[in-house]
């Protein structure tokens, strides 16, 4: 890298390699993680269809009610270096199960791996974005992580653009199904490239589980939780998403239907996959070129008000003009400006919570606020398609 680039990105010197390896890991997880949600809401949408998302919605926070305490245990036990070798294990061999689970079930069985699929990938959409960015704040400290995170959120955007034109490009040759394994394939690639990260590189204040190797699940969550009630700065994080959240789950509500009416499977993958490849390139745009100066200008707090008056502008396009322009514009708002401008932002808010604590306190924040925020809009949506 020559020495303009390394000032435009703000890398010092010694530190080339570190930033390209993070940033590589970024793009496997997110190309893999854009094909896996891909090819779940196609075949969702396409055989079950999107009245039934309400029940994904409800779903979800009792799949993430028991991933995040194990995952926050693993993390105080294991270290977060074991943890995400360990869910690339998982994804390369969660990518053959549903690949063979939706090519060969039919009828009932058929409708309950399609919501198991979809419920996996709702998982992982979650559970990944805070492993990587767990696994990130082990190897930079606060200000390298200023200079840095946007270029690694670059990385995660590269990934969602190879991933999204994958799958755009082999939807006109193989079945949605089969694009499961390309899933597998990536997370095997992924596996290698974490284990010369760690093997490179230490983490700067080396792993903090040992101090908790005899503490159960169940009382580490309680102590988690019990540091979340006594801080006030916690507290305000958990009501500023989980209402930002209500708002994601309405708006990813509307375009799933605007977009499944009239469409097959394999039409779906190739419409996902060309708006993940373009939402992507936004992404890219934003991390590289505007949100660090965005910050810089007008400062954390005023940055958290922008998506707010994204989704006010996407719900008034909802209201008034229920078709493709409105769908792309809510898919936009939720796959791009929270992703690329809110997302980094909340990188930062999470930077102030306590050191010893931070690591847990993000997983059970992050782990349990979209979860139940879409319950809460599950609920309401059951209610009101009734009337």
């Amino acid at each position: 890298m020559n020495g303009f680039a390394k000032r435009f990105f703000k890398i010092e010197s010694g530190e080339t390699a570190k930033v390209i390896h993070f940033g590589l890991l970024g793009a496997f997880l997110q190309a893999g993680l854009s094909v896996g949600i891909t090819t779940a809401d196609a075949l969702f949408l396409s055989t079950v269809g999107p009245s039934k998302l309400p029940l994904i919605y409800l779903l979800t926070p009792v799949i993430m009610l028991g991933y995040t305490p194990i995952y926050a245990y693993f993390i105080s036990q294991k270290g977060m270096r074991w943890v995400l070798d360990v869910t690339l294990m998982i994804l390369a061999g969660g990518g053959v199960v549903f690949f063979l689970a939706t090519s060969w079930a039919s009828g009932f069985a058929g409708g309950l791996v399609y919501y198991l699929a979809k419920l996996y990938t709702a998982l992982w959409y979650i559970a990944l974005y805070s492993l990587f960015w767990n696994f990130a704040d082990n190897f930079f400290d606060i200000q390298d992580g200023k200079r840095l995170f946007a270029f690694f959120s670059g990385g995660l955007a590269l990934g969602g653009i190879v991933g999204g034109a994958l799958v755009t490009e082999l939807a006109d040759y193989v079945k949605a199904e089969h694009l499961f394994l390309l899933w597998s394939v990536i997370a095997a690639i992924t596996i290698p490239l974490c284990r010369r990260i760690q093997a490179k590189w230490n983490p700067v204040d080396g792993d903090d589980f040992a101090e908790n190797s005899r503490a159960s699940v169940w009382r580490e969550t309680r102590q988690t939780v019990s540091v979340i009630k006594g801080s006030r700065y916690a507290l305000l994080l958990i009501g500023l998403f989980f209402t930002n959240l209500l708002a994601t789950t309405l708006c990813e509500y509307q375009y799933m239907g605007i977009f499944s009416t009239g469409r097959s499977s394999e039409d779906l993958a190739r419409l996902f996959g060309s708006l993940y490849a373009g939402v992507n390139v936004l992404n890219l745009t934003v991390n590289f070129f505007v949100f660090n100066r965005l910050v810089l200008r007008i400062g954390v707090r005023n940055t958290a008000l922008i998506q707010p008056v994204v989704y006010l502008a996407a719900f008034f396009l909802y209201r008034f003009d229920y078709g493709m322009a409105a769908g792309v514009m809510g898919f936009f708002a939720y796959q791009g400006f929270l992703t690329s401008i809110d997302y980094n932002n909340s990188n930062f808010l999470f930077n102030a919570l306590p050191g010893q604590w931070k690591q847990r306190m993000r997983t059970l924040i992050e782990g349990l606020c979209e979860p139940c925020a879409a319950a809460a809009v599950g609920v309401f949506l059951l209610v009101a398609q009734n009337h």
